[in-house]
């Protein structure tokens, strides 16, 4: 991994896991945003799933048209874990 990198996990890991992850990539300059999708496969290529993104505000920001690609509602919940 480089530095200024942008992990995107999709996994389906507890709050805990997200927030040691980040931890862990944020000691080597990497960011990581943990994105829960709710909704199924039919749902996310109509559009109609939800991702609730956690992580730093400011690299959701710069991971705008990685969302927009989804398709559906994107919230930031706040930090990784949340």
């Amino acid at each position: 991994l480089q530095r200024g990198a942008v992990i995107l996990d999709t996994s389906t890991g507890g709050p805990e896991d997200a927030a040691h992850l980040a931890a862990r990539l944020a000691a080597r300059g990497v960011d990581c945003l943990d994105a829960t999708i709710s909704g199924n496969g039919g749902q996310l290529a109509r559009g109609e799933a939800v991702c609730m993104v956690g992580g730093d505000a400011a690299v959701f920001g710069r991971c705008g048209d990685l969302f927009a690609a989804l398709g559906g509602p994107v919230l930031h919940v706040g930090a990784s874990g949340d």
